[in-house]
């Protein structure tokens, strides 16, 4: 077994987190509030535990990688085109 219910369900909580933080554009303060956890501090301490950064860390992270994938294959189709042409 090895994990208690209270300790299943705050991991649930702070992976859908992440998950909302990856993909959504709520604040994080709203994301925090639909994963059912009230406190900030606690929140952060977390979620920082978890992924070794804040969430506001871990967002700003997340959307950064997500343009520069954007860009590559946007590059990528780019250059495929012209080597058609």
């Amino acid at each position: 077994m090895g994990t208690t219910l209270s300790h299943y369900c705050r991991r649930l909580r702070i992976e859908k987190a992440r998950e909302l933080l990856e993909t959504s554009l709520l604040s994080v303060k709203e994301i925090r509030f639909n994963v059912g956890i009230n406190e900030r501090s606690h929140f952060e301490r977390e979620f920082k535990s978890k992924y070794g950064l804040t969430p506001a860390q871990y967002r700003a992270a997340a959307f950064s990688s997500t343009k520069e994938t954007n860009n590559k294959t946007m590059k990528s189709e780019s250059i495929a085109e012209l080597a058609t042409q």
